[in-house]
């Protein structure tokens, strides 16, 4: 608890009502703590002080009020002080009236524990009361009580009405023009209060509670009020096979069904609910507008169901209206019943903004009586399943480096409620890294073997995850008369693809036949700007004619505008080009290897070629495979530089989850037999090798 810089001690006020104002004088003991300078406010702006003493009450000299000032400050008359001590401020005060009719008084006060009011009004025969009052005393005209800690004091006062005397039958002239205009000009100053009523209801129906939100609001003229009544009217439920017998069931019943949650308000000070009427108590009386809003529950019983709507009735008000709004949660049903009077139906757009803001309004209503009767049928129907998690897209990237596979999966995601995304992968995996939104996590593995990803949940907003493994390669055909099936499959997910692309890298070294399967070869992505590098037939027969060091240096195949692999495949036994077709460049190649042959590895570069060690009779260096530990989080890795050979690129569109997906074709090597064709190898002889 921090520090208290000053306290009230007492507070004592002395009031008159006059012909045009409140005269008020208020005495306040005030004790400071601190010795810096302190603002203390008292009174707002409104109130007019005619004249003030401040005094310290430790002092010698009492009337030297010591370090405290009088002075305006952020719209209130303030005490400013810069010394400790008890001080006692006297101030002389002038108010207006609360109200027109000039029968009540609102007087601000800081708060204190000790607070005493007398006030005095120029009537004798009157009723005076004070707010808020512990206890409270009435002698003649004057009105003395005590109060606890408030900061507004309201004083109201009404003239009794004496008793009229039997007196016997007299004759009564007939009023002059002049007796008439004075009557008039009394009843002008006399004028009755009338208070208005608007409501604006919302029920939200579902889930088997009617959830209403009353917006009550009074408008007062000619007078103040200090509590305001509202009665719940009748209401209640049926089950939706009732018959018509049930409206008079609900019209007997006197029990109140609905539970009042809350009501708040600005000048709200305390509320209760018995016997089916809620009292709103106020801080003080007021007058001109005011409003409220109160939350109340009724439990329906069960989802489909005939509802009597609850009514709410103000008490002691001169006219109400409202409007109604009827709102569905859920997947519920709502209908008119077969029982509506006294409230009209309007549309939506005609409904206040208080209720028109709201979703999902289904019908709308006005009233102009409080007596109304609306009743409803409900349906609550099954929900459907629906998607909760989707890839938007998703690129799959195989690249074939020897000894490995490197796969480099990424998704682009939406999920609201899923946890995991399973991945089934190749078996023999060693995940590398894995990222999701941009942030490595750690895979866990269940119990049916599939890689599961944590997913970022909640959030309609797409994000990516990525996964990159490796797994062993099996060999390419080495032998010139040795022909293979290539069969890929792709890894599954237990989520939905919109759109899935498919880059798959392999050796220069061999040929390869078209590919079929589950998912279409493309020339470039659709929108995308990824196209196909277009692998010439005809440049693959010459393989033989270029040295292990071009074939490094040429990963990719001509020109787009070259012929397409697909185009040379339909010409299967073509004529490939010989060596005297390009004596210039073979020359040149010749050397090129020579020197290379000639220099030691360490001189060869880190990009060394499996070439590069057959030359010099070495055996291969061993597949990489790092060291591997579980519960961590993987290293973030680029396999950008790793996709390397020749590119084809597949595309599909609506992959099911869980849909397993396979390319295959016919491959053999390039240095095979001049004018042989791929179609009587494979009818010759061929032997079939799987890729996951």
């Amino acid at each position: 608890m921090g520090k208290v810089p000053y306290i009230v001690h007492s507070l004592h006020v002395t009031g008159t009502a006059n012909d045009q104002c409140v005269s008020a004088s208020m005495k306040l003991t005030v004790e400071v703590f601190e010795k810096e300078y302190l603002l203390i406010p008292l009174l707002p702006e409104s109130i007019a002080i005619t004249g003030y003493e401040i005094s310290k009450g430790d002092s010698e000299d009492k009337k030297k009020p010591g370090g405290m000032q009088l002075t305006m400050r952020s719209g209130k008359h303030t005490l400013l002080n810069s010394e400790p001590g008890e001080y006692i401020v006297s101030m002389d005060l002038m108010l207006a009236y609360a109200s027109p009719v000039k029968q009540s008084a609102n007087i601000p006060c800081p708060e204190c524990i000790d607070t005493t009011v007398e006030f005095t009004v120029p009537d004798q025969d009157v009723g005076l009361s004070v707010s808020p009052s512990v206890c409270h005393e009435q002698v003649g005209a004057t009105i003395k009580a005590r109060l606890p800690p408030t900061r507004t004091i309201a004083f109201k006062w009404t003239t009794k009405v004496p008793e009229t005397p039997t007196t016997p039958a007299v004759l009564i002239e007939k009023p002059t023009l002049k007796d008439e205009a004075k009557d008039v000009e009394e009843k002008k100053e006399i004028k009755e209060m009338i208070v208005t009523s608007a409501q604006d209801i919302l029920h939200s129906i579902g889930g088997g509670v009617c959830h209403t939100k009353l917006m009550q609001n009074y408008t007062i003229t000619n007078g103040s009020v200090s509590s305001f009544r509202i009665k719940i009217g009748k209401h209640g439920s049926a089950p939706i096979t009732a018959g018509p017998e049930w409206h008079e069931t609900v019209a007997k019943n006197e029990v109140v069904k609905v539970r009042v949650l809350s009501a708040e308000g600005p000048t709200l000070k305390s509320w209760e609910c018995q016997d089916g009427i809620i009292l709103l108590s106020l801080d003080s009386a007021t007058e001109g507008i005011c409003g409220f809003t109160i939350h109340c529950e009724l439990e329906l019983g069960n989802t489909s169901c005939h509802l009597h709507c609850p009514t709410f009735t103000p008490l002691d008000v001169n006219r109400n209206k409202g409007a109604v709004a009827i709102q569905g949660r859920t997947s519920v049903e709502i209908v008119e019943g077969d029982k509506i009077s006294y409230i009209s139906k309007v549309d939506v757009a005609e409904l206040p903004n208080t209720l028109s803001k709201e979703s999902n309004i289904l019908h709308a209503y006005r009233y102009l009586v409080s007596n109304y009767t609306l009743c409803l049928d409900t349906t609550k129907h099954d929900d459907v399943e629906v998607i909760i998690a989707l890839c938007e897209s998703a690129t799959f990237k195989i690249s074939h480096t020897g000894e490995q596979m490197l796969y480099d999966l990424s998704f682009n995601l939406k999920n609201t409620q899923c946890q995991f995304a399973k991945i089934l992968l190749p078996p023999g995996n060693s995940i590398w890294s894995a990222h999701v939104g941009g942030d490595t996590v750690k895979p866990a593995v269940d119990e049916q073997g599939r890689t599961l990803l944590p997913l970022i949940k909640g959030s309609n907003v797409a994000f990516t995850a990525s996964i990159i493994f490796v797994t062993p390669a099996v060999s390419l055909p080495s032998g010139k008369h040795e022909i293979s099936d290539l069969l890929f499959s792709l890894p599954t997910i237990d989520l939905p693809i919109t759109h899935l692309r498919f880059e798959l890298w392999l050796p220069e070294s061999h040929v390869y036949s078209s590919f079929l399967g589950g998912i279409d070869e493309v020339e470039r992505f659709n929108d995308s700007d990824v196209l196909r590098q277009v692998h010439n037939v005809d440049a693959y027969q010459c393989q033989e004619s270029y040295s292990p060091l071009m074939k490094r240096n040429r990963k990719r195949g001509p020109a787009i505008g070259s012929r397409s692999r697909a185009q040379n495949r339909n010409n299967i036994n073509f004529q490939p080009q010989t060596q005297m077709q390009m004596p210039q460049q073979q020359q040149m190649t010749n050397q090129l290897f020579n020197r290379r042959d000639s220099l030691p590895l360490s001189l060869c570069g880190n990009d060394l070629l499996e070439d590069d060690f057959e030359m010099r009779g070495l055996p291969p260096p061993p597949a990489y495979h790092g060291q591997t530990a579980a519960g961590i989080k993987p290293l973030s890795l680029n396999t950008d530089t790793l996709q390397r050979g020749r590119q084809y690129l597949f595309e599909k569109l609506l992959v099911p989850s869980n849909t397993v997906l396979t390319v295959s074709a016919k491959t053999c090597t390039a240095d095979k037999p001049k004018q042989r064709t791929i179609q009587s190898d494979m009818n010759r002889d061929g032997k079939k090798c799987s890729i996951m």
